[in-house]
C-alpha cells in the first residue's frame, strides 16, 4: 500500500493530515516516485484551450451575477450594476 502523493514526512497541519493517518494506519509505507510532467501535443490548440476556459468561466460568473446566484455578487443585478458604476 502506497501513502499516495506525499513528501517524505507530513506535518499535522498538512490539509490531507488525516489521511496520511488513516493510511499509515494499514502499515502503509511511502514510495516515491518520479514527478509528471506536461508537455501539450499541440502547443497552439492547447494554448486556444486555456484562453476559452478561462474566458467561459468569467461569463459564468458574470452570468450567475446577473441572476443572482453568485457568491461574489450574492445581491444581484442592482449590486452588480452599484459596484460597475462606482469604479
Amino acid at each position: 500500500m502506497t501513502l499516495g502523493e506525499y513528501p517524505g514526512h507530513v506535518e499535522e497541519n498538512h490539509p490531507q493530515y488525516g489521511l496520511y493517518r488513516f493510511k499509515k494506519g494499514f502499515a502503509g509505507e511511502f514510495t516515491e516516485f518520479i514527478g509528471e510532467i506536461y508537455i501539450p501535443f499541440k502547443p497552439f490548440i492547447y494554448e486556444v484551450y486555456k484562453i476559452a476556459e478561462k474566458t467561459f468561466k468569467k461569463v459564468r460568473g458574470i452570468i450567475a451575477a446577473i441572476k443572482g446566484n453568485n457568491k461574489r455578487f450574492p445581491f444581484g443585478r442592482d449590486r452588480l450594476n452599484e459596484a460597475i458604476d462606482n469604479k
